[in-house]
């Protein structure tokens, strides 16, 4: 069950002891997993005013927008806001068929970004590209084969094993096209 639950608001306890026995029998989870998730939720719960039943019936969209802001807000990583939420969906769909709520608002609760490298990366100093141009020697293949890579890669931001994967076949010549083969052999 879930840690320090004797400190909670009655109400409060009922509703997390009610769901875990939800996530514990009708969803097969077990019980490390269900006090995880019930932990995470009572946050949530203890958030809402008492009595809780009236406020699951009561709540809107705009509460529960209001409660991730003030999660969001509290500097978490987003892989572990994303985990909360996912944990909030769990919760009020959990609300909604136990028929605490009238309608299932886990569709309301947002996706966390948190997707890993997601950030952008910083620009390439100006001229650099072009000093590494004027460094081609034109008049041999090696040169042109680096100019057409580079222009690949500066020029349509392909991956280095997109151009290595690329074959003549690979190449729409009347109508100026590329096929590429992307992560996991996904031609575009």
């Amino acid at each position: 069950m879930v840690v320090h639950r004797d400190q909670r608001r009655a109400d409060v306890r009922d509703v997390l002891d009610e769901f875990e026995r939800w996530l514990l029998q009708e969803r097969s989870a077990q019980e490390c997993t269900a006090a995880a998730y019930t932990a995470r939720v009572a946050a949530f719960v203890e958030w809402l005013p008492a009595p809780v039943e009236e406020s699951l019936r009561k709540l809107t969209a705009a509460m529960l927008i209001e409660w991730v802001d003030l999660e969001a807000a509290r500097g978490l990583k987003a892989s572990t806001l994303g985990k909360q939420l996912v944990m909030l969906r769990s919760f009020l769909q959990y609300a909604h068929r136990s028929g605490r709520m009238g309608q299932d608002l886990s569709g309301v609760v947002p996706h966390a970004a948190a997707w890993r490298l997601s950030s952008i990366p910083d620009p390439v100093p100006a001229g650099t590209i072009e000093a590494l141009f004027d460094t081609l020697d034109l008049r041999s293949p090696k040169g042109l084969r680096d100019r057409a890579i580079l222009l690949l890669l500066t020029g349509l931001g392909l991956r280095a094993c997109e151009i290595a994967g690329l074959r003549l076949d690979d190449i729409g010549w009347r109508t100026g096209s590329l096929r590429i083969r992307g992560k996991g052999d996904r031609v575009g």
